[in-house]
């Protein structure tokens, strides 16, 4: 924010500042904005001849798409994200951009093959970050669908990668999937347990549009209390 007020005042405009202040937009629930700064990061970088930033400014457009449920949308956004991948090659931008158009039709279309594929795929590119990031919102769509056994499989392995990584947005949605299953199965102990880390996460910095993914969750949590008491 310093260094776009001190920008602003020279003229002067550059892809990291319009990147980072969407970041902080996203991280802060305020997606329109945050929108508008990724496409100008994106054009700014297009004007400069750099992918690598540009792929990076695409890949928050179309997390922001996935994350508003503009699944078709966020699909389609993965053309460009996989053109670019495939111009970088050597890193885990094309695998990735092709996970994400998986996540995109799994989501769409149930399709859980191509996704276990595309994953296979950037576990070979040890892409951590990413794969916690495509991890958690399959296993979100798992929770969705009732498939226990494939929520908490992809919630345990998100886990381990942000726990590494340190990563408080994946490491609450992780917990969250991973209480509710617990929950489900009865375990009382192990939801209770991972409710608590999911909490203590909440308050220590995820993002803020995951506080609502966590109470929609704990409140299904508490219906299933109930209704296994009665």
């Amino acid at each position: 924010m310093e260094a776009n007020a001190l920008a602003q005042r020279k003229g002067f405009s550059h892809h990291a500042i319009a990147a980072g202040l969407g970041m902080l937009r996203f991280h802060e629930n305020r997606l329109d904005e945050a929108g508008e700064f990724f496409r100008e990061a994106r054009t700014l970088c297009k004007s400069a001849g750099d992918r690598v930033n540009e792929y990076q400014a695409n890949e928050f457009l179309v997390m922001l798409d996935f994350q508003r449920g503009r699944l078709a949308q966020a699909w389609a956004r993965c053309e460009e994200l996989l053109a670019l991948g495939d111009k970088l090659r050597g890193g885990s931008e094309e695998p990735f951009a092709r996970a994400m158009a998986c996540l995109c039709t799994y989501a769409i279309d149930d399709e859980a093959a191509v996704l276990e594929a595309a994953l296979t795929d950037l576990r070979i590119a040890d892409a951590k970050h990413r794969l916690a990031y495509i991890l958690t919102r399959a296993a979100l769509r798992d929770c969705e669908r009732g498939r226990v056994e494939s929520a908490t499989r992809r919630a345990t392995e998100a886990l381990g990668y942000a726990t590494l990584l340190e990563r408080a947005t994946e490491l609450l949605l992780a917990n969250v999937v991973l209480s509710h299953e617990c929950s489900v199965t009865g375990d009382r102990k192990g939801a209770a347990r991972f409710a608590k880390e999911a909490e203590r996460i909440r308050v220590v910095g995820a993002a803020a549009w995951t506080h609502d993914i966590a109470a929609r969750l704990a409140g299904k949590n508490k219906r299933a209390a109930r209704t296994e008491a009665l």
